[in-house]
């Protein structure tokens, strides 16, 4: 096991909307750490949409990210989104703007120091002990840490459907399931509700016995794909985590640009000016 201290003192944990903002924003200043080598995955793999994308972002960089989702035909003026054209956009921008990020690297152990924490790190190059002064965790469940279960409000397995476009969204009475536009006419995201005890397993089953079932006004619709990982809303705002890290949860927020700015948001006034290292580099 190799052990070395960081030039980047804050820890960000989870390649999400927010995450990505918060790494902009502090730049070599922080080290983003990600267990998976999916990017925006809270809302592109989840298959949420979100609501609200027909507003352009306040920051500079995010009004750049949003125009440039623009462009690629992938954001409508209407706020209406092809989820799968995002992540060649999110890569490009970690490679253009240089963020300090470690994909496929997981957390195994974090230890309280005099100078913030210890955090085991694990990926194809072996262990690492990186010492940093704070950690803020952005997933959707605080992945970081194995001591605390955050509170889940809602949790869905949603779907794209292949069919009519929609005049307007679906939904039951009962509030079971959302069917929403997505960016081109025969893409439709279809978002089902499940319990928050549900593993993939069960939640999987339930939505194919559902769809297998489903109301005679939705047969002109084909399941074309499921997501890979659960839809899961929460409160917004961070929250003090296990061992007095942070909880920013990037899907709390309506949509991804929303999670973006809410990231570049919390770096810039919550992160405290002790975390950092000056002339940083």
């Amino acid at each position: 096991m190799t052990a070395f201290h960081s030039d980047a003192p804050v820890l960000i944990y989870g390649a999400t909307f927010a995450g990505l903002g918060m790494a902009y924003s502090l730049g070599k200043q922080s080290i983003l750490v990600e267990r998976s080598s999916l990017v925006g995955h809270e809302y592109v793999n989840s298959y949420r949409p979100g609501h609200g994308l027909a507003n352009r972002p306040t920051s500079g960089i995010g009004q750049e990210l949003y125009d440039e989702l623009v462009r690629r035909n992938i954001v409508q003026a209407d706020g209406a989104v092809h989820l799968p054209g995002i992540s060649p956009v999110l890569y490009h921008f970690i490679r253009k703007h240089d963020l300090n990020i470690r994909m496929m690297t997981e957390i195994t152990e974090v230890r309280s120091s005099e100078d913030g924490y210890e955090v085991m790190l694990y990926n194809t190059s072996g262990s690492q002990t990186v010492q940093v002064r704070n950690i803020i965790d952005t997933t959707s469940t605080c992945g970081s840490s194995h001591l605390w279960n955050p509170p889940i409000l809602a949790k869905s397995i949603n779907a794209i459907l292949d069919g009519p476009p929609l005049a307007a969204s679906i939904g039951d009475s009962g509030r079971s399931y959302e069917m929403v536009q997505g960016g081109f006419p025969s893409e439709i995201y279809f978002q089902f509700k499940v319990d928050n005890k549900d593993n993939w397993i069960v939640a999987r089953d339930k939505l194919h016995q559902f769809w297998m079932n489903r109301p005679k006004m939705l047969r002109p619709w084909k399941l074309a794909a499921v997501a890979d990982t659960f839809d899961i809303k929460v409160n917004k705002g961070a929250q003090v985590a296990a061992m007095g890290s942070s909880w920013l949860p990037s899907c709390a927020y309506d949509n991804f640009m929303e999670a973006f700015e809410a990231g570049l948001s919390y770096a810039k006034q919550e992160v405290s000016p002790n975390d950092l290292i000056r002339d940083c580099k």
